[in-house]
């Protein structure tokens, strides 16, 4: 009889270490979760935000369309400047444009979905006249809070624009197609789609250039410094 009282009394124990062991594990748990919520939103959240509200604030009256897509994508894509169709969608890119960029994708076999798009520029400009080099350098800071969030393996930039709001001035011409290592990422320069569709051997460089996003996936990531 003692035996079994003994044995019941050191299995209650034992039950109650174990309970204690895991409610403790459990809090460790959640508070490192917690923690990590809370440092990503003060390394990510926080500047982004403000950039956002003083983009917001510095061109106020104008539509502005920022970019679509899930935060951890692998390929961020960006253009140059809102166009007609993408302010009437409230899309970065939008109309013949979006469409032709889509094709471009599915052909390299990348999800659609899981790629973030943006542009420089974040609203069309009067009379759709280029930007101008402030217009670009207000809202280049902005794009690069963007891409840091983001955190992509790629960086596809469409034209001499968005070339330039990454920081590269370098004609799209001379370095289409080519890679460079930038800020954690790997930057692949090809044409935009607007002079894609107007010129059939600008079209066939951009459809090769896309053609090779199968290939650096195969890479391993670039470390940021």
């Amino acid at each position: 009889m003692r035996f079994v009282v003994a044995t019941i009394v050191t299995a209650l124990v034992l039950f109650v270490v174990v309970l204690f062991v895991v409610e403790e594990v459990l809090v460790i748990l959640v508070k490192s979760l917690f923690f990590a919520l809370g440092l990503m939103y003060w390394l990510y959240g926080r500047p982004l935000d403000g950039t956002l509200q003083w983009l917001k604030e510095k061109f106020k009256g104008r539509k502005l369309v920022f970019g679509q897509g899930a935060v951890g994508a692998k390929v961020v894509v960006v253009s140059e400047m809102l166009g007609a169709h993408g302010e009437k969608d409230g899309s970065p890119v939008g109309g013949p444009h979006l469409k032709l960029l889509n094709k471009l994708l599915r052909d390299a076999g990348i999800d659609r979905r899981k790629v973030y798009v943006t542009n420089v520029v974040k609203y069309r400009p009067e009379e759709d006249k280029p930007p101008t080099p402030k217009e670009i350098k207000s809202h280049a800071t902005f794009l690069k809070e963007e891409i840091r969030t983001i955190n992509p393996e790629i960086v596809v930039t469409l034209g001499n624009l968005a070339l330039n709001g990454v920081g590269l001035r370098i004609p799209v011409e001379n370095v289409h197609g080519r890679t460079f290592p930038l800020g954690g990422y790997r930057l692949l320069p090809t044409f935009h789609p607007e002079r894609a569709l107007k010129d059939p051997g600008a079209k066939t460089l951009l459809e090769a250039d896309f053609a090779k996003l199968k290939e650096l996936f195969k890479l391993p990531k670039i470390e940021a410094n």
